[in-house]
């Protein structure tokens, strides 16, 4: 097995440290959960000289669920998303695609915030949020901003630099019109 790149893992633990560290070193890559992109400096596939460790940022990792809107940290893990009671009970859809991601482990480590970065056909989760017309709360040097969600899907390969914040949607004025259904092979290389 080929040997890992090197690379300096940075723990910031505010987000002014954070958009800092992303300054000093354009090339780094914002590190949650790292289920995906562990994956792929493994495999040869990203080389990023610096990992900033997301986790210990003060305020990313809170929930804030009632009857009218939803706002997620991007450090919370996909399983308290889909175990949080106020998402449970307002927000359903959102409860139920984050419990159907991968498997434990990975619902465990993943975070919302990688979620979103998570090439087609995975994200289950930003489908969820895309039919709820959610926006991402983004921070860079310029300062913070809210970007559609779809807008946010369409350009994050351009995000370089800035630090995704938080997800928000309101809540439908009729939850049981919204379903998700997860389709998906039971079996590799199955139906």
């Amino acid at each position: 097995m080929d040997a890992l790149p090197e690379f300096h893992v940075l723990h910031p633990t505010t987000l002014d440290e954070a958009l800092a560290a992303r300054a000093a070193h354009p090339a780094s890559r914002p590190l949650g959960g790292g289920t995906d992109l562990v994956v792929n400096i493994r495999r040869g596939i990203l080389a990023p000289p610096v990992l900033i460790d997301m986790n210990r940022v003060e305020g990313l990792s809170a929930i804030k669920a009632d009857g009218n809107t939803l706002e997620i940290g991007a450090s919370v893990s996909l399983t308290t998303l889909a175990e949080h009671p106020g998402v449970v009970r307002h927000y359903p859809v959102v409860a139920q695609a984050a419990a159907c991601i991968a498997g434990p482990t990975h619902r465990n480590m993943g975070t919302v915030g990688g979620n979103l970065f998570a090439p087609s056909p995975y994200g289950d989760l930003a489908v969820a949020l895309l039919a709820l017309d959610a926006t991402v709360s983004v921070m860079s040097g310029y300062g913070a901003r809210d970007i559609a969600l779809e807008e946010f899907l369409a350009g994050r390969d351009r995000a370089a630099g800035s630090i995704v914040l938080s997800v928000a949607c309101e809540r439908p004025s009729n939850p049981e019109a919204f379903r998700f259904r997860k389709v998906a092979r039971v079996k590799p290389k199955g139906v």
